[in-house]
């Protein structure tokens, strides 16, 4: 039996495997960026845990957003705070790019938007970027009379101005500014804004304390085989999907895996037949999955061929980068994973606040596991 690596892991550790395993070249995908992605992703993550990081980081950390500006907002304030002029500008430019993505409110709070019982309906959006603002101003990235024009001529903008407008309470309350400043803020006629279906909720802390392991991969270090096997056997023509969040390296260390079984023949998952159709659907399940077959060669490339219905157009390579990212970085980690390994973060919670301040998601803690994943995970390859 052999265990591999999920795509993505894969692909940093044996670039040469899609020249040498045959049509994958051929298909028009360039290597030369993943190479070089691959090495910033080493060295910052080699570098991040550092309390003074060498300055090489912030040049690794600038390759990556300028291709993938959502690393943005995941970066450690540590980080931010000391960063050098040169890069505060970069940051700058991909924080705006930030500023076209919605996103799910709860995705960086709760972090739970599908097992909920509540979850009937459209949960809130929100624009992301704009609940880093106070932290921003903090770290003199921005000022507030430069928040205030984004209010003024960014009227086309109706949830990012209230997503600002979030901020500015956040800031009031952090005494970033003071009440007659936030009024400014409040003085802009805005559209109604949309209400949710549910409130968003406060991070869940397990009674039970858990250690993470591996959090940021590689995730075949959290392989059980014995355990995968007895829980579920299986056909050598077909492959084993693992994930979950005892793989992940979070929750309990005694839970059961998440498996999946994938028919090569019908370049399916089976029992989701239908979502196939639309392969970005099950893109974190392919793509962030430790795959498990009779076979190392053709595991590989039956990886291989599954993966690549992933990221064939352009429209999928998008879509399933954003199914890559809820998986890894929102879903289970942010509102299992690190409130269970640091309770006492979570013991004292602050006056909520329209940004959720009280999430993992302003914990540098959090914010570390989150970029390793970020540069080693999110991405995907793209056609010259």
């Amino acid at each position: 039996m052999h265990v591999q690596e999920p795509f993505i892991e894969t692909l940093h550790a044996r670039p040469k495997l899609f020249i040498a395993g045959g049509s994958y070249d051929a298909l028009g995908y360039t290597l030369e960026p993943l190479l070089k992605r691959s090495k910033d992703a080493k060295y910052i993550v080699e570098h991040i845990d550092e309390e003074d990081p060498p300055l090489g980081i912030y040049l690794a950390i600038e390759n990556i957003l300028c291709d993938y500006p959502r690393l943005a907002l995941y970066l450690p304030f540590k980080l931010l705070e000391k960063a050098p002029p040169y890069f505060r500008d970069c940051y700058m430019y991909a924080w705006q790019e930030c500023w076209n993505h919605e996103d799910y409110r709860e995705l960086y709070n709760f972090g739970d938007i599908y097992t909920r019982k509540t979850s009937n309906g459209e949960p809130e959006r929100i624009v992301k970027a704009m609940h880093l603002a106070p932290y921003l101003v903090k770290f003199k990235y921005i000022t507030v009379d430069s928040l205030l024009d984004i209010m003024k001529y960014m009227r086309h903008k109706n949830l990012l101005r209230w997503s600002l407008v979030d901020a500015a309470e956040a800031m009031r309350s952090m005494s970033i500014i003071n009440y007659s400043t936030y009024r400014q803020f409040k003085f802009f006629k805005l559209k109604t804004r949309p209400q949710p279906q549910y409130p968003s909720e406060e991070p869940h802390v397990s009674e039970k304390r858990f250690e993470l392991r591996n959090p940021e991969g590689p995730f075949t270090k959290n392989v059980d085989r014995k355990k995968i096997l007895k829980q579920h056997p299986f056909r050598n023509d077909r492959y084993l999907l693992v994930g979950g969040a005892r793989l992940k390296g979070y929750g309990d260390p005694d839970s059961d895996y998440s498996i999946y079984e994938y028919d090569p023949k019908s370049e399916s998952i089976v029992g989701m037949e239908s979502a196939m159709s639309h392969p970005s659907i099950n893109a974190q399940l392919i793509l962030d999955s430790v795959w498990i077959g009779a076979d190392t060669l053709k595991t590989v490339e039956a990886q291989f061929r599954a993966a690549e219905r992933c990221f064939s157009s352009p429209v999928l390579r998008a879509e399933s980068l954003a199914y890559i990212e809820k998986d890894l970085l929102q879903f289970r980690l942010m509102h299992e994973g690190i409130p269970s390994a640091y309770p006492e973060l979570f013991a004292n919670p602050k006056k909520k606040t329209p940004i959720d301040d009280n999430s993992a998601f302003y914990r540098d803690e959090y914010r570390i596991i989150a970029t390793k994943l970020f540069v080693k995970y999110i991405v995907l390859p793209e056609k010259d």
